[in-house]
């Protein structure tokens, strides 16, 4: 009960003082923001480059073949521009040639000309450049024919001949000396040989023929070191011989500095 009346003398005597009860203001909540959601980045889509297919040179070969011109022959996917490099003997490099053709085609056609009769030609490298550049290096060996019946051969080897017993009427060729050794039995000449090194051997040719020859040596590699092709040049691939007379060929073989150590084994061929 003492409580009770304590709290209405309360309340009384605030309301006798003219007091007013305190008006507590109400503050609004404000609930935090909720950023939007962020809209994922739009990955462009990647347009795929067509793919361009690499030059390339297809069904190589060599036609129209005379005793003085060849025609070289082949395929590129797209046009293309060209250029072949070919040399006389699958051994020698003396002698390299090369020609050109400009136009951008797709069927390409090559004529080697002013080539030796009776001779063998070796076409090394073939290179087409279009919007890029593709090579042919696979060796392409052909033979140029005797023009006619006033060309023939004097043999696969030499060493028959050498044993020839009359000159009269006849072309014989006579192995004389040099590096190595020769072997008139297999018709090959052997020599060991050192990169940068040169050898040579001497024949003696005469022409029993009642008119002036002229003689055509070509050279074969028959064997060499393991280890790459080796390389040479031939001093002389070709004497004129008036009748009744006899000349002196020598040939020097000087291999390169890739050259590999050891015996190389080669024969030639003389024609006329």
């Amino acid at each position: 009960m003492k409580m009770k009346r304590t709290l209405t003398v309360g309340l009384l005597l605030l309301f006798a003082l003219g007091c007013k009860p305190a008006v507590v203001p109400v503050v609004p909540v404000v609930l935090p923001s909720v950023p939007e959601p962020v809209p994922e980045a739009t990955v462009p889509q990647q347009v795929e480059e067509p793919k361009v297919e690499l030059l390339t040179i297809s069904d190589v070969r060599v036609t129209d073949i005379t005793s003085d011109s060849a025609v070289v022959r082949w395929e590129t996917n797209r046009p293309a521009t060209s250029i072949v490099k070919y040399r006389i003997g699958r051994w020698s490099a003396q002698s390299v040639y090369s020609v050109e053709n400009t136009r951008h085609i797709e069927s390409h056609r090559v004529k080697l000309r002013d080539l030796l009769p009776s001779s063998t030609y070796a076409i090394y490298n073939i290179t087409c450049t279009g919007s890029d550049s593709a090579e042919y290096r696979d060796v392409l060996v052909f033979n140029t024919p005797y023009p006619g019946r006033f060309w023939a051969s004097i043999g696969s080897g030499i060493g028959s001949f050498a044993r020839s017993t009359s000159n009269q009427g006849e072309v014989t060729v006579t192995y004389v000396g040099g590096d190595g050794s020769w072997d008139s039995n297999t018709n090959s000449w052997t020599v060991n040989a050192y990169p940068a090194e040169s050898k040579n051997c001497n024949f003696l040719i005469h022409n029993g023929k009642g008119y002036v020859i002229t003689v055509y040596l070509d050279a074969m590699l028959v064997s060499c070191p393991m280890g790459g092709e080796a390389e040479s040049n031939l001093s002389a691939d070709s004497v004129a011989i008036p009748s009744g007379s006899s000349r002196n060929m020598e040939i020097v073989a000087s291999f390169t500095q890739s050259a590999p150590i050891g015996v190389y084994v080669g024969s030639f061929t003389f024609n006329y």
